[in-house]
């Protein structure tokens, strides 16, 4: 063997010695990461696309899945990662290398797919993509998508109604005074688009969309109004049409409503009241047209087509329990939490033998809980967390039966039980 080829040799060799110390450093620095007492075990490279995080066979399910992935980042801008959360439990999060915080995110969810995406801002470089995985009985798949270096623009798929979609709160001393919950759609300088809060305004189930941010110089006006939208690490000005409910309603009906308000027993501080079920509610607008529809129960959802395209929950509510100062004696009708009509109760009160068997059976309640509240705290002497939160509670049982027994006797002494 000549000396060239033995060089080539010891060459070759030396070269697989350092490749192969590179690539077992280079995979080190990629295995098993614990955080937050968990083990998370690297599942490779999260590319944009779509990623099978698990694959679950038909009939199976699976639980306790935790992985990490790298994600590179080329470009500065917005990514989403959407998966649809439908027979699965899983959260997810991209974070830096080097201490695991999550970075800034909103959120967004498309209601009609119960497709879930986080939205992020993220400077280009490497950073992990971890997966909780607690339990699916379907594939885990994953999409992520680059939306652009910035937003050119948000604009809004209807005109905002006051205190349902758009909330005002006029604190000198926050940089954002508007909180917009509207259906909007985001404008990349890619020229893609993202249709944000995909949603019924009060929507009567949780959701998870996130509300938009904004400021404006001062109270909104009817009409068109300019705001700044803070939308991540961007400031962002558009115009958007607000308007009131008063702008919107004239009137509100409801069938056979009188049974409602004459079947009303009125106790020393609550009532005992029937709410409507099963009748029709008319909503007639300013425009001239009306919307009926037949309310199940305060419980579900009851919405009202208006005339900004958008869906609003109306329900029924009567301050069941009341001190003497909120004690009104009114059913009021509320679109999203606003009350939009009144109707005077007509009931009748109950007697002083009543109130008194309603005040007996209130504060025998009441000392139950404290007689339970001070047996957890007797057997929990060793725990001091749990000693004083069962402490707390009685005394909070206790505060309840003073409270109680100064409404009874101020419904009398103030002839309450004669107005």
């Amino acid at each position: 063997m000549t000396k060239k080829v033995k060089s080539y040799i010891s060459l070759f060799l030396v070269f697989m010695m350092i490749a192969g110390i590179s690539t077992v450093n280079a995979f080190s620095a990629y295995e098993t990461i614990e955080h937050e007492d968990t083990n998370y075990e690297y599942a490779g490279e999260f590319g944009l696309g779509g990623q099978t995080v698990k694959k679950v066979e038909w009939g199976d399910e699976i639980s306790n899945y935790y992985v990490y992935y790298s994600f590179i980042v080329e470009h500065d801008g917005y990514y989403s990662f959407t998966y649809n959360e439908m027979h699965n439990s899983t959260w997810y999060w991209v974070c830096n290398k080097q201490n695991y915080d999550e970075m800034p995110y909103t959120y967004s969810l498309d209601s009609s797919e119960q497709n879930l995406s986080k939205i992020y801002y993220l400077e280009a470089g490497e950073y992990f993509f971890f997966v909780d995985l607690y339990w699916s009985m379907v594939d885990v798949n994953i999409t992520a998508e680059y939306f652009g270096e910035k937003v050119s623009e948000i604009k809004f798929k209807h005109d905002l109604l006051l205190d349902c979609d758009c909330f005002y709160y006029p604190h000198p001393d926050s940089e954002s005074n508007m909180k917009i919950d509207a259906n909007a759609t985001i404008v990349f300088d890619s020229g893609k688009t993202f249709d944000f809060g995909n949603h019924e305004m009060c929507d009567c189930y949780y959701n998870l969309s996130d509300s938009l941010n904004a400021a404006i110089s001062s109270e909104p006006v009817e009409g068109e109004n300019t705001i700044t939208i803070f939308f991540l690490n961007q400031q962002i000005e558009t115009t958007a049409t607000v308007h009131t409910l008063s702008y919107y309603i004239k009137d509100v009906e409801v069938s056979n409503i009188d049974y409602y308000l004459e079947n009303v027993v009125e106790y020393y501080n609550y009532y005992d009241i029937e709410y409507p079920y099963g009748e029709t509610v008319t909503v007639t607008f300013k425009n001239g047209t009306s919307e009926s529809f037949i309310y199940s129960n305060y419980l579900n959802c009851n919405y009202v087509n208006f005339p900004n395209g958008q869906k609003y929950c109306l329900n029924f509510w009567c301050f069941d329990e009341y001190y003497l100062a909120d004690f009104n004696g009114y059913l009021q009708v509320d679109i999203c939490y606003n009350t939009v009509k009144e109707f005077k109760l007509n009931g009748q009160k109950a007697s002083v033998s009543e109130n008194i068997k309603a005040l007996n059976e209130e504060n025998k309640r009441l000392a139950n809980n404290i007689l339970h509240s001070l047996e957890c705290a007797k057997n929990s002497l060793n725990n001091t967390e749990y000693l004083n939160l069962y402490l707390s509670e009685a005394i909070s049982y206790f505060i309840d039966i003073s409270n109680n027994m100064s409404d009874f006797l101020g419904y009398y002494l103030t002839f309450s039980f004669l107005k």
